[in-house]
């Protein structure tokens, strides 16, 4: 419990002297993530499998839903559209993310790359299956890595 200072710290009005009473200011000020500007691509093969990151901008779940429709009209063959986004909405950060039926919490995975780089954006990663299954691990390693090439292509346009 916090109480103002010169309050009283019981009912009887006597002063606990071992409570020391200061305001609280917030450690970390809040600021804004670095928005995408351009999509990127990768592909990154793994075990004959081969996985195709886009990272692209968006402002809003809409850009979002059109940017995977989009994904899965780009590669017919893909079995799963792993995504990931963080969107600014009413100065609220909304993030989001769907596994699209793949094992091992990919589209976390692609959110926690969109986190640790600080993005708004998108990203949406299409697995093609090669015919060698990768087990939960290797599954999240692979769309990771994916994941971080389409972010460093960013840097480097």
């Amino acid at each position: 419990m916090l109480q103002e200072r010169g309050a009283p710290a019981y009912r009887s009005g006597v002063p606990d002297p071992w409570i020391r009473v200061e305001k609280c200011r917030p450690r970390f000020r809040y600021h804004a993530p670095v928005k995408i500007t351009a999509p990127a691509n990768a592909k990154v093969t793994e075990k004959r499998s081969r996985f195709l990151a886009r990272v692209f901008p968006a402002s809003s779940l809409d850009e979002v839903a059109a940017e995977i429709k989009a994904a899965k009209a780009r590669v017919r063959k893909g079995r799963h559209h792993c995504w990931a986004c963080r969107l600014e909405i009413d100065g609220k950060l909304v993030e989001q993310a769907r596994d699209d039926g793949e094992v091992g919490r990919p589209g976390t995975v692609l959110l926690e790359v969109l986190r640790r780089n600080d993005l708004e954006g998108g990203i949406v990663v299409s697995r093609l299956f090669g015919g060698v299954k990768l087990g939960v691990g290797g599954v999240s390693r692979a769309f990771r890595q994916a994941a971080e090439e389409a972010v460093d292509a960013l840097g480097r346009r």
